[in-house]
């Protein structure tokens, strides 16, 4: 009895030790149906800008991006992988890699050349230029799932100006003077002097299209009115006649006085506030364009006297306010000045004068045939500069008290010995820029402004 018990306890460890090599065949391996892309985050990508060397000779330079700071969105309910934010203009979509890309599952890429899937490799440089098939095959062999990635690049520099001339020699414009540009509705009114009469072309646009300059009329007005004066405000037109009596129109063709006591000056950009006007030395304001009540303002004598222009802004941080900003001379200087205004009919706020400084470095420029316009929340001057040569567009983003060129770029304006200019914006985020010496007429916007209408 004890020489068995003695040699099964020897038994014991070989049992153990045969079991347990021999475990794994007593199991069957799980595979999984799991199949799914779950983060995606493009690297280090290059750029290529176009510059121009020292000769003038165009050549391009290379950057880096850094892709990411323009975050992958993976839709798994719709199979879709892509960038909301496109990256750069200039980014070589064809050679795109990824410092992260997560899947359960192994990962295939169809082919743009043969339809046929690979392998697909996030380290490796891959062809984004078109949107990619990417299809994860799940460990059971069976289950797959496929997504659509497209890697978004900009296909135009977001703050670039692109003019498209409209006309050239234009014959309705040309010998028109006193130039006054308004846009509205889908069409573009150009008031001026022709002779002893007011005259005006209309010219319908719309969001994309090359106008068909066979539509455009020219009329003389029958009544004479200073062009530089109409403003628009509660859906009509305002004006100054020759004597200086506000006129109003419906339809900016056919004018009649509103009875109105009063002969401003000049008459001021209406908003959703009313309109306003200069008479006597004070800023005046006016709900219906006949009767009116002084404003206050800091500085009676700063009140511009001559070459009065103005422009209506809603405020950027306050929906419930509108700003007003007024450029003319005084003595031969030019002088700015601003008023805020609440649309709810709250607080009622003075016009402010805004003193040129010596210190300043971006004071408004001192320019003949001013055009004040808004673009793209800011305002926007210009005009001709003391040489009689057209003046690049000067931005205003703090309502006034800076003037920064460069932000709006003019068009290319073959030089004349003389241009009659204005310019205006419309409803669309297009700037137009009419010389009516030489009859051409631009048009143009920053690509930014168009993306989204485009979308």
């Amino acid at each position: 009895m004890k020489l068995f018990t003695r040699a099964l306890l020897l038994l014991l460890p070989i049992i153990a030790t045969h079991t347990a090599c021999t475990s794994d065949t007593d199991y069957d391996t799980v595979t999984s149906g799991d199949c799914i892309i779950t983060a995606t985050t493009v690297g280090t990508l290059n750029r290529y800008l176009l510059t121009k060397s020292s000769t003038g000779e165009d050549s391009t330079y290379r950057v880096t991006v850094t892709g990411s700071l323009y975050p992958m969105t993976i839709d798994q309910l719709n199979g879709l992988i892509f960038n909301r934010d496109s990256l750069p203009y200039g980014t070589d979509g064809s050679k795109i890699v990824f410092s992260t890309f997560n899947a359960v599952g192994a990962v295939r890429i169809r082919s743009l050349i043969t339809a046929e899937d690979t392998i697909f490799s996030a380290a490796d440089s891959t062809d984004f230029t078109l949107p990619r098939l990417l299809t994860v095959h799940a460990s059971d062999g069976l289950s797959t799932r496929t997504y659509e990635m497209r890697v978004n690049i900009h296909r135009e520099e977001g703050d670039s100006m692109r003019w498209n001339s409209i006309a050239t020699g234009c014959t309705l414009l040309q010998g028109m003077t006193e130039l006054r540009a308004l846009a509205a509705d889908g069409e573009l009114k150009v008031y001026g002097r022709y002779g002893d009469d007011t005259q005006v072309v209309s010219i319908p646009y719309g969001r994309t299209t090359v106008e068909d300059v066979s539509l455009w009329e020219s009329r003389t007005l029958k009544t004479v009115l200073l062009p530089t004066s109409i403003q628009t405000a509660f859906g009509h037109y305002f004006a100054l006649d020759e004597e200086h009596h506000i006129l109003t129109s419906a339809d900016g063709l056919t004018w009649h006085e509103t009875g109105s006591e009063l002969k401003p000056l000049a008459l001021i950009a209406g908003g959703e506030t009313g309109l306003g006007a200069i008479a006597d030395g004070h800023f005046l304001h006016s709900t219906d364009g006949v009767n009116w009540t002084v404003q206050e303002d800091d500085e009676p004598d700063q009140v511009p006297t001559d070459s009065i222009m103005s422009v209506c802004i809603p405020a950027q941080t306050d929906n419930g306010q509108e700003i007003f900003v007024a450029v003319g001379r005084r003595d031969g200087h030019c002088v700015v000045w601003r008023r805020t205004a609440d649309t709810d009919g709250g607080d009622s706020y003075p016009w402010v004068h805004i003193p040129a400084a010596e210190t300043n470095a971006y004071n408004c420029p001192t320019l003949d045939q001013q055009a004040l316009l808004r673009y793209d929340g800011a305002a926007c001057l210009t005009g001709l500069d003391t040489d009689g040569t057209p003046a690049p567009f000067y931005s205003s983003r703090d309502n006034g008290r800076t003037w920064i060129d460069g932000e709006l770029r003019l068009p290319f304006i073959p030089l004349s010995a003389q241009h009659e200019i204005t310019a205006t914006a419309d409803e669309f985020n297009f700037a137009w820029y009419i010389d009516s010496t030489t009859g051409r007429v631009w048009r143009g916007r920053h690509n930014r402004l168009g993306w989204a209408e485009n979308q």
